[in-house]
């Protein structure tokens, strides 16, 4: 599932999922040219991502990946956060532990922010899917759109620029400033 591509083109990021091994779902690469399949070293010794909305995202620099995952075993009491898992070495960073489902996440181009879809809380009983980002090396989150901008569940881009993020909206495709 939701194979991305890394920035170089040499490799294919995936969400593998195996029932005999453990744990039975994890992330790969491929490399593109075809070959063996290598696993990514996840920062916990089980992490289930999300599906859907999990996906994962390769940064710019194809050196850190960020998903969102819970720890294993997953039950509905359990929440999804973001983490950036580095590729090569370094300590994976886990951007948000709250009581929420974050999804969809994505770097901005020059790699210093993550984008993603949280619900945001309005009352006891309301809400909305709502765009947030939040720095790659962690720290506070922060709102981009309102409910008026009916954001949809699907994955969420940074324009090349990183000004804009685009995002589905009912039935069409909307774009917002992320300032």
């Amino acid at each position: 599932y939701y194979p991305r591509w890394s920035p170089d083109g040499k490799r294919i990021f995936l969400r593998w999922v195996k029932q005999n091994e453990d744990p039975p779902v994890q992330i790969v690469y491929v490399p593109a040219a075809g070959g063996n399949v290598t696993n990514v070293p996840w920062p916990e010794s089980a992490l289930m991502s999300r599906v859907p909305g999990g996906g994962h995202n390769i940064s710019p620099d194809g050196r850190k990946l960020v998903v969102s995952a819970a720890e294993k075993p997953y039950n509905s009491e359990k929440f999804m956060d973001l983490r950036v898992i580095p590729l090569d070495d370094g300590l994976p960073v886990r951007l948000t532990d709250d009581e929420s489902h974050e999804t969809y996440p994505c770097w901005s181009p020059d790699g210093q922010w993550i984008a993603f879809i949280d619900w945001h809380k309005t009352s006891e009983d309301g809400g909305f899917d709502a765009i947030y980002r939040i720095p790659a090396i962690g720290g506070k989150a922060t709102l981009i759109s309102s409910g008026k901008d009916s954001v949809g569940a699907g994955a969420i881009a940074f324009s090349p620029n990183g000004k804009r993020i685009a995002f589905f909206s009912e039935d069409m495709i909307k774009t917002i400033p992320v300032e």
